[in-house]
């Protein structure tokens, strides 16, 4: 079975980070809102903390429709665009310069659906310094 991807970036340690993918199955059709049912969790690790397995957020939400779209929105990243974006501001997470924290979003698939069960949706950032902060 493949690993999955991990989209890293930079971010500084205070403001919002919007995390944003393009979400499809195995035969690479687009997933919808349709495709996941019940509540998605977000949680946060400090990869350089002292606990690096212990969530340092956590977060669960019913409204699927608030994080997935139902269809390609434009990016900056490539012409295919984005469908899911979830976001984390510095009031949920204290974010520290120099560490790197895994972003996890974990998304409930439909019942029927190609490989129904559990998405997760994963994101490292690398937060750097910011003088005067």
């Amino acid at each position: 079975m493949a690993e999955p991807r991990i989209w890293r970036n930079k971010c500084a340690e205070t403001g919002t980070r919007y995390h944003r993918a393009r979400l499809v199955d195995r035969n690479g059709s687009v997933l919808d809102q349709s495709s996941f049912t019940g509540t998605i969790t977000a949680k946060v690790f400090d990869l350089d903390g002292e606990t690096p397995e212990t969530a340092v957020y956590s977060n669960a939400s019913n409204l699927i429709s608030s994080w997935v779209f139902n269809s390609l929105q434009t990016w900056e990243d490539d012409e295919g665009g984005y469908n899911f974006e979830g976001y984390i501001t510095s009031n949920q997470v204290a974010y520290e310069g120099g560490h790197s924290y895994r972003v996890c979003f974990y998304l409930q698939r439909a019942s029927g659906t190609p490989g129904d069960g559990v998405l997760s949706i994963l994101f490292e950032n690398k937060v750097e310094w910011q003088l005067g902060a």
